[in-house]
C-alpha cells in the first residue's frame, strides 16, 4: 500500500520522532511509504492542503497525519476523514495498535480540518 505521513515539524521535535517511528514500522510491514514534512512550516488548511496535495500526485492510497499535542496526558486520539468506507476501519486498528503500546485510547472521531479531502486520511493525536 501507499502510505503518505504528513508532519507540520522538523525530525529533531517530538512530532519528527514519532513519524520515524511510524514510517519504520509501515515499511517493515511492506508499505511503500512517501514522508512530507514542509520545509517552511505554515499554519492553518494551507500548509495542510499543500501537503494533501503532493500525497495525491504521488498516489497515495491512505495519508497519516501526525500532530502531536504537548497536553503531557497519556492519552491518543484518532480522527478521520469519510473518504473512504475503510478509513474509520484503519483509525480504529491504529487507536487499537496504540492502546496495546500502553496508552489511553481516547476513541476515533470524524473531524472536520480534514473531511473535505478526497484521499482516505487519519490523524494521529498522542499525548491528549
Amino acid at each position: 500500500m501507499k502510505i503518505a505521513i504528513l508532519s507540520r515539524c522538523n525530525n529533531n521535535d517530538n512530532d519528527g520522532k514519532a513519524c520515524k517511528k511510524i514510517i519504520q514500522y509501515l515499511k517493515k510491514a511492506g508499505n511503500e511509504v512517501f514522508e512530507i514534512t514542509p520545509e517552511n512550516v505554515l499554519t492553518g488548511d494551507e500548509d495542510l492542503q499543500s501537503q494533501i496535495s503532493k500525497a495525491s500526485g504521488w498516489g497515495a492510497e491512505l495519508i497519516i497525519f501526525c500532530h502531536l499535542n504537548f497536553q503531557s496526558k497519556e492519552g491518543c486520539k484518532i480522527v478521520y476523514n469519510k473518504a473512504s468506507k475503510v478509513t474509520r476501519k484503519y483509525a480504529i486498528k491504529v487507536a487499537a495498535f496504540i492502546e496495546s503500546l500502553g496508552f489511553i485510547n481516547r476513541g476515533v472521531k470524524q473531524d472536520l480540518q480534514i473531511a473535505n479531502t478526497k484521499l482516505p486520511i487519519i490523524m494521529i493525536e498522542p499525548l491528549i
